[in-house]
């Protein structure tokens, strides 16, 4: 499969970013912080240049910081689609309505709530998805416009915990739900794919700081937005080429992501009985009873269509007792 990724923000960030990134990023504990990238001296197979992370960045901020000084400057980088995309009362993305859920087996989630940690494919080494470690490394830095030099010799690659930490940083894929939008009935098909597991980790709405969402599966997608994106309507899923149903918009979050970004659970649970769900509450060693200890609230997942979008949205609460 060949993908070809259009990057709007490649270019060294200029002075006049530089002071809109001060202004805007008043939530981290240095008001004036920017990231001052290396300016990239070879071009990339693509015949991109893209600006590294320095080593001094690494050092100063945390993971978290850095992801959503990325996605800043990416939104400031869009110039011409902030202009079209920036409407006083154009769709907004931001809702709480709209919802970031990461899905996981039940296997990822043992592992997960073993280290209260979710990690990205650089990370564990291995995907429910379809992609080598190369191709998602390259799609990564094309999609965002920053080389990342973790597969390169660059400054920031120096050892092994400057990898891990570049890794940290590099995004974890997920779901985005729009719910209910009957004002919009054609939004594009979109379904889920059941591979990817059937626990939802819905996130938090601060998460959209640190992230880009994009209208399909993003290893074949042509651009990232962020969540200040305010369209005169909804993004319509983009058909990747293997059905019409094979598609849905996917979110990906920067930065160490945690059980304290985690709003709620959702549990696919559908065609068990009651007493079948009462015996995997009581019984210590499943995920849900797992997951009931978390202080974290569960609920049913429940599957929903609107048109021919397909999606996931929580049903009646699941109680420990």
């Amino acid at each position: 499969m060949i993908f070809v990724i259009f990057v709007f923000a490649m270019t060294i960030v200029s002075a006049d970013v530089n002071e809109c990134l001060k202004q805007v990023l008043l939530n981290l504990e240095d008001s004036g912080a920017t990231i001052e990238f290396i300016k990239a001296t070879k071009w990339n197979r693509e015949n991109i240049r893209l600006p590294s992370l320095p080593l001094k960045t690494l050092q100063k901020y945390s993971s978290v910081d850095i992801g959503m000084l990325i996605i800043r400057r990416h939104y400031l980088g869009q110039e011409a689609l902030v202009k079209e995309m920036n409407l006083k009362n154009g769709f907004d993305y931001k809702s709480k309505k709209i919802k970031i859920a990461l899905a996981a087996t039940e296997d990822d989630i043992f592992s997960i709530l073993k280290t209260g940690e979710f990690l990205n494919y650089h990370q564990v080494k291995k995907t429910n998805g379809e992609s080598l470690l190369s191709q998602r490394r390259g799609v990564e830095n094309r999609l965002i416009g920053i080389n990342y030099g973790d597969e390169n010799i660059a400054e920031n690659v120096t050892n092994q915990k400057n990898i891990a930490l570049i890794q940290e940083i590099r995004p974890k894929s997920a779901y985005l739900f729009l719910g209910d939008l009957p004002q919009y009935p054609d939004l594009g098909a979109t379904r889920i794919r059941s591979q990817y597991g059937n626990i939802f980790a819905v996130m938090k709405n601060e998460v959209k700081d640190r992230a880009v969402f994009t209208t399909h599966d993003s290893l074949a997608a042509n651009t990232a937005y962020t969540f200040n994106a305010r369209p005169k309507e909804p993004l319509r899923a983009t058909p990747d080429g293997h059905g019409d149903y094979s598609s849905y918009f996917e979110a990906q979050i920067y930065g160490r992501l945690t059980l304290d970004d985690v709003d709620y659970w959702m549990v696919d649970l559908d065609g068990l009985t009651p007493s079948e769900i009462k015996e995997l509450k009581e019984s210590s060693g499943t995920s849900l009873s797992k997951l009931l200890t978390t202080g974290i609230p569960v609920y049913k997942a429940r599957a929903v269509s609107y048109g021919k979008r397909r999606e996931v949205t929580k049903g009646t609460k699941i109680n420990k007792d």
